[in-house]
């Protein structure tokens, strides 16, 4: 018999219950279906009387070339796995069918044959009936039409001849017979329910299982696209924020650039004047003022000696080597407040506490540009007017036991409101001193308050010598 053509669609729970059933039933069918020859041939062997070997060598043979059929059709069905509901339930019909079969040819042939045998013989057919029908119940009871359409026709007439019998034993097990049957029916169908029971909640569970794997894979894709997503606005996000501190990073360039011209613009102003007056007074060649023309050289060589510590302060604070090397953090911090010194004096007064601390490994551009950024915020928390009334603390010192140097910038006086806040750009410069200084080990603390800005930078020093 060919199977309907497999269908692409997904089986549903039902349809694979089936397909279980059905396949477990085509397993167990070949034993049952094999005893039906040697189990035939002892009752036609038992059931023989003169006259009757003929009948019963023909009903064996019967009951022998179901059997055949069967086999050919159990093979046949081997050979063609079922693919869908619909292909287990017509290989269900077919056993049906071959059970229907073979309980006729054994009924027929027991309400010939069974009439005319002794009590014995009758006792050893019931036997025999009993048994397989216990045994169908095994094979067959997962199909419970399967199991009825054998065991109604093949002992039907063993039950009914026997409560018809004049024997009162054989009158008794008429009715034991029946409700033996009945019972074995019943056992034959909570057990086939209970198969399918268990295989429905198996094939739900694999169904569960494979929703929630797959649910489970769309969640994972889904999650990879957010980090994907998270990753590309984090990277947006930070080159905005370097665009801002660049930004911020630019304008304080071009106010410490504007306070370093002003600062080098008065001395060489006082160079300039100095060194005209000293011209027209050697040009008159008046010798009594040859006094005021080494006065006004000396200025002018003071004023210079100004300018040069200036670019000095810059080319330190500005030095193209970005290597790590050993940097005396005195001389650095000198050199930073030279460079913040307009900013510084419009404000208030710098007061130096500068003790002489191990050198620490470092670039100078990048911790240069950390301690700038500070001094600059420090002063600018202080009010513009009156610098002899605030002032800004720079000190140093050496922590002996946490093998670091400590440095610290201080606010003091009466703060302009709101300046130890974060304020938008200038945060963005404080984020990348943080990052610098954490870069080299260290940590920068940012203690402002009420009475302005306050920072504390704390750096290792190495523990051998660079």
């Amino acid at each position: 018999m060919a199977d309907p053509s497999p269908s692409t669609a997904p089986l549903d729970v039902e349809e694979q219950t089936l397909l279980a059933v059905a396949g477990g039933h085509h397993a167990k069918l070949l034993v049952g279906v094999l005893f039906n020859v040697p189990l035939v041939a002892a009752v036609a062997w038992a059931l023989r009387r003169p006259g009757l070997d003929g009948p019963l060598a023909a009903w064996a043979g019967a009951v022998t070339a179901s059997v055949l059929v069967r086999l050919a059709a159990w093979a046949h069905l081997r050979r063609v796995p079922a693919t869908s509901g619909a292909s287990a339930v017509a290989r269900l019909r077919l056993s049906t069918g071959g059970t229907l079969l073979a309980g006729l040819i054994w009924g027929g042939g027991l309400l010939a044959f069974l009439p005319g045998a002794g009590t014995a013989e009758r006792l050893l057919v019931t036997v025999v009936m009993a048994g397989m029908v216990a045994g169908s119940a095994g094979t067959l009871g997962d199909h419970l039409p399967a199991f009825l359409a054998f065991v109604l026709p093949a002992l039907g007439p063993v039950v009914v001849l026997l409560g018809q019998s004049d024997d009162r034993l054989e009158r008794l097990i008429g009715p034991l017979g029946a409700l033996y049957l009945a019972a074995i029916a019943l056992v034959a169908w909570m057990s086939g329910r209970r198969l399918r029971q268990a295989l429905r909640l198996r094939f739900r569970g694999e169904r569960l299982v494979a929703e929630l794997t797959a649910s489970q894979a769309r969640l994972s894709a889904l999650n990879a696209d957010l980090e994907e997503r998270v990753r590309e606005r984090s990277e947006r996000l930070a080159g905005v924020e370097r665009d801002l501190s660049q930004a911020a990073l630019l304008a304080s360039v071009g106010g410490l650039a504007a306070g370093v011209a002003h600062e080098i613009n008065n001395p060489l102003a006082s160079v300039l004047t100095n060194v005209r007056f000293a011209e027209a007074a050697l040009a008159n060649g008046a010798p009594e003022e040859a006094e005021a023309c080494r006065e006004a050289l000396a200025d002018a060589r003071t004023a210079a000696a100004r300018v040069r510590d200036i670019v000095r302060s810059l080319s330190a604070v500005a030095n193209a080597d970005a290597s790590s090397q050993p940097l005396d953090l005195v001389d650095l911090l000198e050199a930073c407040a030279a460079v913040a010194a307009s900013e510084l004096r419009r404000r208030g007064v710098l007061v130096r506490e500068l003790d002489r601390v191990p050198p620490v490994r470092a670039s100078t551009p990048g911790l240069a540009q950390v301690f700038v950024q500070l001094l600059l915020r420090a002063a600018r928390s202080l009010p513009e007017g009156d610098p002899t009334r605030c002032a800004v603390l720079l000190r140093t010192r050496h922590d002996e036991l946490q093998a670091a140097v400590v440095v610290e910038i201080e606010a003091r006086g009466p703060a302009v409101p709101g300046a130890g806040a974060a304020d938008g750009a200038g945060d963005f410069g404080l984020r990348l001193a943080r990052d610098v200084v954490g870069r080299l080990g260290g940590v920068l603390a940012d203690r402002s308050g009420p009475g302005g800005a306050g920072y504390h930078v704390r750096l290792p020093v190495p523990r051998t010598p660079a």
